[in-house]
């Protein structure tokens, strides 16, 4: 019996990244069928708005469709954006699914066991308020407690855990719904776990690692090989499947040294233009179209500033609010917005075309005008 596992969908119409997802559940859709999957696990975070548009709920019930036409059946791990407890308490985004007349289809709301032939699976959804409220126990120690009754009571020798939970030390940030990695410690069973987006294994021999979501939901997993995760019951046999993604490429300007770096997934690329010649200009931007060719780019514009202007963070592409970057859509790019919105306090710059501001940089730095010109150009092409 062959099991397949994946995490965190993140479906969301309209976003930079829509295309991507829709051709990543495809793929994960001819994957189970051509590998001849049994069972398919979603390990949570199907959406990434606690209330998913017609048109995102449309392109999930397409892929359990596909997926039940060739006989293999469904299960959905409940995670944190699949559950709107801040808005209506006991409601589920995905609580239509059930409405649905999908028969193979089966949610895990609450934890509990689930047998599938001679294997036990304990569930363990996001827990959510009304499970807290009756345990009166913060988070972690619910979780722990909810997880080893759980196994205790499987009667299966053959069993493994699923769970859409945060452990600790993963992020620098911490939330209150995090636990602690050494529970799993005691547990010699496979572990196959969704939450965090970028695939991590933490023992091979049983497997026990987060799955990681099947594209890339922003540009700081540009590193990530994304993956889903195969286990053949029968030899105790994980495999991993990769995934394939466009690049998501970053493009780092800074304008105080004059260095530009574009990076991506097994991509590096720099130049040091200190030469302030317009011919290495023309020659890198050529070659970085070979590069950035059917690829995701984000393009930072950093160190604007002299003794009395500094500028944090600074996009030529879009408005930008609390100096937050932009990203770009698609494979064909568009020059959003020529406008930069600067923190209040620097009034002088706030609202200057893309021209004023590279002609003022110019004018402060002494550098050519027409180096500047240029350096515009090549950029707006890359953007076409």
């Amino acid at each position: 019996m062959k099991l397949m596992f994946t995490s965190d969908l993140h479906i969301r119409y309209g976003a930079y990244r829509f295309k991507d997802t829709l051709l990543n559940m495809k793929y994960l859709t001819e994957l189970a069928i051509k590998e001849k999957v049994d069972h398919f696990f979603i390990l949570g975070d199907i959406f990434d708005t606690w209330t998913p548009i017609p048109a995102e709920r449309r392109l999930f019930y397409l892929m359990i469709q596909d997926l039940l036409n060739s006989k293999i059946s469904v299960y959905i791990l409940i995670g944190n954006h699949d559950y709107k407890d801040h808005i209506e308490n006991g409601n589920y985004s995905v609580v239509d699914y059930e409405l649905l007349p999908f028969s193979g289809v089966r949610i895990f709301s609450e934890p509990q066991i689930h047998t599938i032939g001679n294997i036990d699976i304990i569930a363990m959804p996001h827990l959510i308020s009304p499970i807290l409220d009756k345990m009166k126990l913060g988070y972690e120690d619910t979780y722990i407690k909810i997880l080893n009754n759980l196994y205790k009571k499987s009667k299966n020798g053959h069993k493994i855990i699923i769970s859409h939970v945060l452990l600790k030390s993963i992020f620098p940030a911490s939330e209150a719904r995090e636990v602690d990695k050494k529970i799993f410690d005691t547990f010699n069973i496979p572990i196959f776990l969704g939450d965090v987006h970028k695939p991590l294994t933490f023992r091979n021999d049983p497997f026990m690692g987060y799955v990681g979501s099947p594209c890339r939901i922003s540009f700081a997993e540009y590193e990530d090989k994304k993956r889903a995760i195969i286990y053949d019951t029968a030899t105790g046999k994980v495999n991993e499947a990769h995934i394939p993604n466009r690049n998501y490429l970053v493009m780092k300007i800074n304008l105080q040294d004059l260095k530009i770096l574009i990076e991506g997934e097994g991509i590096s690329d720099s130049i040091n233009l200190q030469d302030r010649t317009t011919e290495s200009l023309i020659s890198f931007f050529q070659n970085s179209k070979s590069i950035i060719k059917d690829s995701v780019l984000q393009i930072n514009i950093l160190g604007l500033y002299n003794e009395l202007l500094y500028i944090d963070k600074l996009s030529i592409l879009s408005t930008i609010k609390k100096c937050e970057p932009y990203y770009l859509k698609g494979v064909k790019f568009e020059v959003i917005d020529n406008k930069i919105e600067i923190k209040q306090s620097y009034k002088n710059f706030k609202q200057k075309s893309m021209q004023d501001i590279f002609e003022e940089w110019c004018k402060i730095n002494n550098y050519p005008n027409e180096f500047s010109i240029k350096f515009k150009e090549e950029i707006t092409k890359i953007c076409k």
